[in-house]
């Protein structure tokens, strides 16, 4: 791919959006397993 502002823009719209989708699933990910979390590392 050869760089230009056009493929910048375009790798800068796909890497925020997988950037939100991570964020999401892992805010998923700690919201459902935040009684088993505090379960097993309350003791720590």
């Amino acid at each position: 791919m050869i760089p230009s502002d056009a493929n910048f823009a375009q790798a800068a719209t796909i890497f925020r959006k997988l950037e939100e989708v991570v964020r999401s699933h892992f805010g998923y990910e700690e919201t459902e397993l935040a009684e088993a979390i505090g379960y097993y590392l309350g003791s720590i």
